[in-house]
C-alpha cells in the first residue's frame, strides 16, 4: 500500500504543466460554487442593513392625509414596541444662484436615537441644554441637525446660522449639530436636504399647538407588519377614512435586486462546470492512457483491479481535495469583494457575511464528484481489459466512430428539445434542464459533426488542395486529441456567445428604455394636491406635460396569481404622445378601454371592463384574447369582484424588462385601487436646454415632496450594479477561455508525441518536413472551420433557451444574435489557432529522426 500511495505522489508531480490545468479549472469551479450559494446570504444582509440604515428600526408611517392632535391616532399599543411624532415642512436654501430644498422635520431626538433613525451626532458650538425643556413635551427647547452631505453642500460649519425660507417666512437657523447621512437624512443628495429640529419648536413655527403630521411605528417582532398596519389602519377608520399606513420598506426590492445577479453568477458557475468537466474528463482519459501499462504491470505483480482502480481513482480524488482548498481560500478572499461590487443598496455600511460550513462542504462534494465522474468511464473500461491487455496497451489516441454514443446523443438532444416545448410557462428548473441537456446533446454529437465535416471534404474541396493538407484534415477525424480540442474550443466560443448575447441584451434593453421613453424630465413623489403642478405647463421651455398613472400589484388569472403592473389610460391621445415608443399598442384597441358613461350608463358599465395586456405575460399564463383576469388591490391584497376581459396584446419592452403591465382605465385604478398618480411627464421644446427646465421646475416645485429628474438620470439609477456585474461575467469567461487555451496546447502537444513515430516514418519515407508543416495547418484551419460553424449553430439555439431561463427571473430582454461580437471572436480565435500551428512546427523540427525511429 505503501508503494501505491508513493506512487500516486509521483504522479501528481509528473505532469506539471497539466496538474496545473486540471487544478486551477476546479478552483474557478468551488470558488464559484460557493460564491452561488452565498450571494443570498450577503443580499439579506445588505438589505437588512440598507434597511437599518434608511428607516432605523421604524417599520410604517402613518400619515392621516392631515394635521392631527397629538395621541389622537388609535395604536395597537399591544402590537408595537415604540412610537414617537413627526411634523413636516417644506422649505429652500438659495445657493449660487439656485434653490436647494428642505424637508424640515421636527421630532424628538431622544427618540429618533432610540430608534436609530439618526447616527453619530456630533455637537458644534452650542451644547444640547438638560435645563431648557418644554414643559409640556419634555424636549429638548433648541437643536438644528444636518447630515455630513448637507454640511458639505452648503459649506456650513458648524454653530453658523444656515438663512431657510419656510412656512412663507425667512429664517436664521443656527446649526447645532451634524449627523450621519442615514435614516432621517438618507434621501439626501444635490437637490434636496434634511433640517432636523425638536417637534416643539417646529410646531411654534407652525402655531399648530401640539397637532402632528405622521406618527413613526416600530412593529412588535412576535406580529407581522403587514398585520399591525391593517389593525391601525380599522382602527381609525372611522375618524380618518383617508389615513395611509405604509410599510417603510419591500421585500421586492430584494427579490429585484437578487435575481439578476444570483442568475448571472449560476450560468456563469454552469458555464464553467461545463468547461471543466469536458476538459478535465479528456486529461483524465489521457492520463489512464498513459498509465495503463503500469496498471497492467501492478496486475502482474499481485495487485487486485480494485487496487489499481483505486490508485486511478485517488489521484483525481486529490486532484478535486487541492482544487476545493484553492476554490475555499480563493472564495474567502474575493467573494465579499465581488458581492460589494454586485451590491446596488446605498448602505455605506461595510457589510460582513460569514459563510456557511455547509457551502464549503457542498463544494467539496461537488469538486469529487466532478473528479470520480471523470474518471468512472475509465475505471470501466480498466476492468474489461485483460492484465495483457494493459501491458500492451498504446498511446495512439484513435477516434473511434460509436453508433451507441450517436444514439445517445441524439436522445439528449430530443429530450432538450421536448423540455423546451414544455416550457410555456417559462419554468426555471424546465429552462435549466433544456440547456443542460442541450449542452451535454452537443458535446456528444460534436465527435460525429467533425466526422461528417471532414468526410465532405474528401469528396469535395480534398479532391483540389495538395495531398498533405488533406492528410490534416484527415487527421482531425481520427485523431482524439485534435477532435476533443474542436469540441473543447467549441464549448468555450459557444458559450461565450451565449454571454455576450446576454450581456448584449442587457445593454440594448436598458437603451431602449432611454430612447422609447418620449419624455424628457420625470418628477415623482408627487403631492397630494394635484393642484401643485398645474402651473407647470405655462414655464419656459415646457412642451407638454402628462399625469402618469402605474399600480405595481398582482393580476389574478384562473386562480392564481401574478406580478403585474397596471398602467391607467383615461385620453389614448394624450398616452399615445406619451407612451407610445415605450408600450406598443393598438391603438383603436386602446380606446375601447375608456369608459364614458353618464348616470343612465352605468348598468353597462360592466361590459365594457377591457384590459390590454402584454403578450409575454399573456404567454407566461396561457391567456388568449377573451380571456377574463381580475385586478387585486396591492394594500390589502383583496381580488376586485369583476372581471375584465383581454381585448389585445402589447409589448412593454420599453416601458420594462419584467413585461407584466396591464393597461386599464384610469377610473377603475382611481375608484376601485385608490391609486395615486406615479410620477409627472414633462416633454420640452427642441430649443429648450434639459438641465434649465429642470432647475425651473423643481424651484417651481420647491414646497413640495417632487423629486425632478432626468430621464437619463432614472435609467442610470435603474443601471446600478449592471456594469459591474458585465464586468465580472467577462473576467470569468476569459479567464475560462484562457485556460481552454491552455488545455489546447496541452492537447496539440500530447497528439504530437503520440503520433512522433508515425511523423518519423512519413519523413523518412513520403513526406517532406514542409509537407508534414502544410499537414498541420490543415488541422488547425479545418478545426477553425469546424469550430465557427459549431459555434454559431449553438449560439442560434441558444439564443431561444436563454429567453425561456431569464424570462423565469422577470428579465424579458430581447436576445439578438450577437453579428459584430461574433466577427471579433471569429477573427480573434484564427489569430490563436495559427499561433497555436507553432507547436507542432517546433516540435518537428527539434525531433531527432533516427532516435525515434529507434525507438522499440
Amino acid at each position: 500500500m505503501r508503494l501505491i500511495f508513493k506512487y500516486l505522489l509521483q504522479n501528481l508531480k509528473a505532469k506539471k504543466f497539466r496538474t496545473v490545468i486540471i487544478i486551477v479549472f476546479l478552483v474557478l469551479c468551488n470558488f464559484l460554487i460557493i460564491a452561488n450559494l452565498g450571494i443570498n446570504d450577503y443580499y439579506n444582509v445588505a438589505y437588512k442593513n440598507n434597511v437599518e440604515y434608511e428607516n432605523g428600526k421604524v417599520d410604517c408611517v402613518v400619515n392621516p392625509g392631515t394635521l392631527v392632535d397629538k395621541n389622537s391616532i388609535k395604536l395597537p399599543k399591544d402590537k408595537i414596541d415604540n412610537s414617537f411624532d413627526v411634523l413636516f415642512a417644506r422649505g429652500k436654501i438659495e445657493k449660487e444662484f439656485n434653490n436647494i430644498k428642505v424637508n424640515i422635520v421636527g421630532a424628538d431626538l431622544s427618540a429618533l436615537k432610540n430608534d436609530k433613525m439618526i447616527h453619530s451626532v456630533e455637537n458644534y458650538g452650542v451644547e444640547e441644554n438638560e435645563n431648557h425643556t418644554n414643559n409640556d413635551s419634555g424636549e429638548k427647547d433648541k437643536y438644528i441637525i444636518i447630515s455630513e452631505f448637507a454640511k458639505d453642500l452648503l459649506g456650513a460649519n458648524g454653530g453658523e446660522i444656515i438663512h431657510t425660507e419656510f412656512i412663507g417666512e425667512k429664517r436664521d437657523l443656527q446649526l447645532t449639530n451634524i449627523a450621519q447621512k442615514s435614516g432621517i437624512f438618507a434621501g439626501d443628495n444635490d437637490n434636496n436636504i434634511t433640517i432636523l429640529m425638536s417637534l416643539s419648536q417646529l410646531q411654534k413655527y407652525y402655531n399648530v399647538g401640539e397637532k402632528v403630521s405622521s406618527i413613526y411605528v416600530s412593529v412588535n417582532k412576535d406580529y407581522k407588519i403587514d398585520t399591525v398596519t391593517q389593525k391601525i389602519k380599522d382602527l381609525n377608520k372611522k375618524e380618518f377614512p383617508q389615513l395611509k399606513v405604509t410599510k417603510t420598506y419591500d421585500e421586492k426590492a430584494l427579490s429585484q435586486k437578487k435575481s439578476a445577479n444570483t442568475l448571472a453568477l449560476m450560468v456563469a458557475m454552469l458555464i464553467m462546470i461545463f468547461i471543466s468537466v469536458y476538459l478535465i474528463s479528456f486529461i483524465t482519459k489521457v492520463i489512464f492512457i498513459e498509465r495503463m501499462q503500469v496498471m497492467g504491470t501492478f496486475q502482474s505483480i499481485g495487485a487486485t483491479s480494485f487496487k489499481t482502480a483505486l490508485i486511478f481513482v485517488g489521484e483525481n480524488v486529490c486532484y478535486g481535495l487541492i482544487g476545493w482548498i484553492g476554490g475555499s481560500i480563493l472564495s474567502l478572499v474575493f467573494c465579499q469583494k465581488i458581492f460589494e461590487k454586485l451590491n446596488t443598496f446605498q448602505s455605506d455600511v461595510k457589510i460582513h457575511t460569514k459563510m456557511s460550513l455547509l457551502y464549503f462542504a457542498v463544494a467539496l462534494i461537488a469538486s469529487v464528484v466532478i473528479m470520480l465522474f471523470c474518471s468512472i468511464g475509465s475505471v470501466a473500461k480498466m476492468k474489461k481489459k485483460t492484465v495483457k491487455e494493459l501491458l500492451m496497451s498504446s498511446n495512439k489516441t484513435a477516434k473511434n466512430i460509436s453508433l451507441n454514443h450517436f444514439v445517445v446523443g441524439i436522445l439528449f438532444a430530443i429530450a432538450a428539445f421536448v423540455c423546451y416545448k414544455l416550457n410555456t410557462n417559462y419554468n426555471l428548473l424546465l429552462g435549466v434542464a433544456c440547456f443542460i441537456l442541450t449542452v451535454v446533446s452537443s458535446i456528444i454529437l460534436s465527435v460525429y459533426l467533425v466526422w461528417a465535416i471532414t468526410k465532405l471534404y474528401d469528396v469535395t474541396l480534398g479532391k483540389i488542395f495538395k495531398r498533405s493538407f488533406h492528410f490534416g484534415v484527415d487527421n482531425l477525424r481520427n485523431d482524439k486529441m485534435l477532435s476533443g480540442s474542436v469540441t473543447l474550443i467549441s464549448i468555450n466560443v459557444s458559450m461565450l456567445l451565449c454571454i455576450v448575447m446576454v450581456i448584449m441584451s442587457v445593454k440594448f434593453s436598458m437603451k431602449t428604455m432611454i430612447d422609447n421613453n418620449d419624455f424628457d424630465i420625470s418628477c415623482t413623489s408627487l403631492s397630494d394636491n394635484l393642484d401643485d403642478y398645474k402651473d407647470i405647463e405655462t414655464l419656459d421651455g415646457v412642451k407638454e406635460t402628462y399625469l402618469d398613472y402605474i399600480y405595481p400589484s398582482k393580476v389574478e388569472i384562473k386562480g392564481n396569481k401574478a406580478g403585474a403592473t397596471f398602467v391607467g389610460i383615461s385620453n389614448e391621445k394624450d398616452f399615445y404622445s406619451f407612451r407610445s415608443k415605450s408600450i406598443k399598442y393598438n391603438r383603436a384597441n386602446a380606446k375601447k378601454l375608456v369608459v364614458n358613461t353618464t348616470e343612465n350608463e352605468q348598468e353597462n358599465v360592466s361590459e365594457k371592463r377591457y384590459v390590454m395586456i402584454d403578450s409575454f405575460l399573456a404567454q407566461k399564463n396561457n391567456l388568449k384574447i377573451g380571456d377574463k383576469i381580475k385586478l387585486i388591490n396591492s394594500e390589502n391584497n383583496k381580488v376586485l369582484k369583476k372581471d375584465f376581459e383581454i381585448i389585445d396584446f402589447i409589448d412593454s419592452s420599453g416601458f420594462t424588462t419584467a413585461r407584466d403591465t396591464v393597461i386599464v382605465d384610469n377610473k377603475y385604478l382611481k375608484e376601485n385601487l385608490n391609486a395615486k398618480p406615479y410620477q409627472y411627464l414633462i416633454k420640452i421644446k427642441s430649443n429648450a436646454d434639459v438641465d434649465e427646465v429642470v432647475r425651473n421646475v423643481s424651484d417651481k416645485l420647491i414646497d413640495t415632496s417632487t423629486v425632478v429628474k432626468t430621464i437619463s438620470d432614472v435609467v442610470e439609477s435603474n443601471m446600478s450594479g449592471v456594469d459591474a456585474l458585465v464586468m465580472i461575467l467577462y473576467v470569468i469567461i476569459a479567464i475560462s477561455a484562457l485556460l481552454v487555451i491552455f488545455g489546447v496546447i496541452n492537447n496539440i502537444s500530447i497528439s504530437f508525441l503520440t503520433r512522433k513515430r508515425e511523423l518519423a516514418v512519413l519523413y523518412s519515407t513520403a513526406m517532406s518536413k514542409e509537407q508534414l508543416n502544410i499537414m498541420f495547418y490543415g488541422e488547425i484551419i479545418a478545426m477553425y472551420f469546424i469550430i465557427m460553424l459549431y459555434s454559431i449553430v449553438s449560439a442560434v439555439i441558444y439564443k431561444y433557451i436563454m429567453p425561456k431561463i431569464l424570462w423565469s427571473a422577470g428579465l424579458a430582454f430581447k436576445m439578438s444574435f450577437p453579428v459584430n461580437e461574433t466577427i471579433l471572436i471569429a477573427g480573434i480565435l484564427f489569430v490563436i489557432l495559427n499561433l497555436l500551428v507553432i507547436i507542432p512546427i517546433v516540435n518537428l523540427k527539434r525531433m531527432n529522426t533516427v532516435e525515434v525511429l529507434k525507438y522499440e
